[in-house]
């Protein structure tokens, strides 16, 4: 994992959501408010990262990983590899599943 542009990827994406959390109408609370708590629970991944910086694991074509320490070894007991990408995926995810619901329902009442 190269970690400067996953914590570049997670902060822009944070920033985006706290943008539009601040741009809305008054109206739409619940939306501010799920994109204000959805942008503070992935800032969380950014210390991860950071922290689990000593592992470069990559995913190989057949499914396993492949992972290094700092100074270039391979690490053979290591299974898996870092869950900040995997993690943040899903929290993304579900925050555009809730978005997308919230829309079809405000069209549906409005129209």
């Amino acid at each position: 994992m190269d970690g400067l542009s996953i914590i570049t990827g997670i902060a822009l994406v944070v920033f985006i959501l706290f943008y539009l959390a601040f741009n809305l109408e008054k109206e739409h609370i619940f939306l501010k408010v799920l994109l204000i708590f959805s942008g503070l629970f992935m800032l969380v991944f950014i210390p991860q990262t950071t922290i689990e910086l000593d592992r470069d694991c990559g995913i190989l074509s057949n499914g396993t990983y492949l992972c290094y320490t700092s100074n270039g070894t391979q690490i053979t007991d290591y299974e898996g590899g870092s869950s900040v990408g995997i993690n943040f995926t899903n929290s993304y995810l579900w925050v555009l599943r809730i978005f997308a619901a919230y829309l079809l329902i405000t069209f549906l009442i409005l129209f």
